[in-house]
């Protein structure tokens, strides 16, 4: 299963803004798998941990579908 999984990691930083209101970033650490079921087929999960008062914690897992290689 070693060959088949990879670890990653990293950091989101959004700058946003609303109109008439007030500017603010949302920053994350964001470390996530991502699992090899067949060539063609990869699942992978992430989490995103809130590094800021404005940012708020996810989790997130989906499919890869590669049509292309």
């Amino acid at each position: 299963p070693a060959k088949n999984l990879e670890i990653y990691g990293g950091l989101m930083a959004s700058f946003d803004s609303i109109k008439n209101g007030d500017d603010y970033t949302l920053l994350h650490l964001v470390p996530g798998l991502e699992y090899r079921v067949s060539a063609d087929l990869d699942f992978l999960a992430e989490v995103g941990i809130a590094l800021n008062d404005n940012a708020r914690s996810y989790g997130s897992v989906g499919l890869a579908l590669y049509l292309m290689r």
